[in-house]
């Protein structure tokens, strides 16, 4: 019996602008995220490419605030999916660049690499900040949500 192997997509996608961010990510659903990787597939590897994705394109869930959809392919696809995600330029009208962060082979590796990805900007943020005050602080909300994630993750 041979095991079908799926992989995850950790996707970040970029804003000109804050605004635009908020307005795309508030009507951006699952069904909408799909059909949009759908179409750049289309675009790119044709009815072909639609095909062979088709049964296996999923998104598992979006974290509104990073912008961070986890989608889940079949193994064979993984190229396709990939090139198809660099291509995406624009959602519900909003520029944006889509940018590959991970490649998984279980949601919990990627939601640990997601962990650490944020906790590295975290900390970026926090070499840059201006006062005393301020560093101590943002320290304090970083070591709280490392706690809060290792212990949802039984790390």
């Amino acid at each position: 019996m041979v095991r079908f192997k799926n992989r995850y997509f950790l996707v970040g996608f970029r804003f000109a602008s804050q605004e635009e961010s908020a307005r795309a990510l508030k009507i951006l659903t699952h069904k909408s995220l799909v059909d949009l990787i759908r179409d750049a597939i289309l675009s790119l590897h044709g009815q072909y490419g639609v095909s062979c994705v088709q049964k296996s394109l999923s998104v598992k869930y979006i974290t509104l605030t990073l912008a961070s959809p986890l989608s889940d392919v079949r193994g064979t696809t993984i190229a396709q999916v990939w090139a198809a995600l660099t291509t995406i330029t624009n959602i519900q009208q909003c520029p944006c660049t889509a940018q590959v962060l991970h490649l998984g082979g279980t949601i919990q590796s990627c939601q640990k690499f997601l962990i650490k990805y944020n906790t590295q900007k975290l900390r970026g943020m926090l070499r840059e900040s201006d006062s005393l005050a301020e560093r101590k602080r943002m320290g304090e909300k970083i070591k709280a949500v490392l706690q809060r994630d290792s212990v949802a993750l039984n790390v």
